[in-house]
């Protein structure tokens, strides 16, 4: 079994899922530009708890089942290429918004903090190009509380130690909106202890079961 210390910032392309992925996206967002536009100056500085909660982030959900199956099959081919084991999937990826003068994620944090189990693999897809203060920053090694920017191109991957290592955003000094996905696989060699937990998710209390949080059914490689 690959580790997620071993997985760690491992980037890859898959365009042929990611494309229509993003087209799609960019076009349920086309017809609200304007509105868009207002909501760089008037969405509040997103905080924990409440940085999924923004009207973009709802048009985003509310559009997701478009892309579902074209989700899926960027799991599978993760599953099959890069995990090379059968995985459980996060039923729908969290989507994130970086506006100009805002940050996407709410403090920075391990995703163990909120109940998230140690089996998890955590996997970001770049909606659109990612760099300096409005990437991720992730700390360098467990408790270093120093910070790399991992900046990404637009439909990028990369596979990032989100249990162990701090991380989040700086205020997004770039001047462009920028959008991700970032989604959670459960091995299933594993999933009978990582399902075991009773946690909810902060911003949707869903619980992290099959079914929930995570497929009811399982991708093999």
């Amino acid at each position: 079994m690959i580790t997620r210390e071993e997985l760690h910032e491992t980037r890859f392309f898959i365009d042929k899922f990611s494309i229509p992925f993003i087209q799609n996206v960019e076009s349920s967002l086309k017809s609200r530009a304007e509105e868009l536009e207002i909501l760089k100056s008037t969405t509040p500085i997103m905080r924990f708890g409440k940085d999924q909660n923004s009207i973009a982030h709802n048009w985003l959900y509310v559009s997701h089942v478009e892309r579902q199956e074209q989700y899926k099959l960027i799991c599978s081919w993760i599953v099959r290429n890069i995990l090379k084991e059968p995985c459980y999937y996060q039923s729908t990826p969290c989507y994130r918004v970086g506006f100009p003068g805002n940050r996407w994620v709410g403090s920075f944090h391990r995703d163990s903090d909120f109940g998230h189990s140690n089996a998890e693999l955590n996997v970001i897809l770049a909606l659109t190009d990612m760099y300096d203060s409005s990437a991720l920053h992730v700390e360098t090694f467990p408790g270093s509380f120093k910070y790399q920017s991992l900046s990404m191109k637009q439909g990028e991957f990369i596979v990032f130690n989100h249990i162990d290592l701090l991380h989040g955003c700086k205020i997004n000094r770039t001047g462009k909106t920028v959008m991700s996905i970032d989604f959670r696989f459960i091995p299933f060699s594993t999933s009978a202890s990582a399902f075991a937990s009773p946690h909810a998710t902060v911003n949707s209390s869903m619980l992290m079961k099959p079914g929930g949080y995570f497929s009811a059914d399982i991708l093999n490689p």
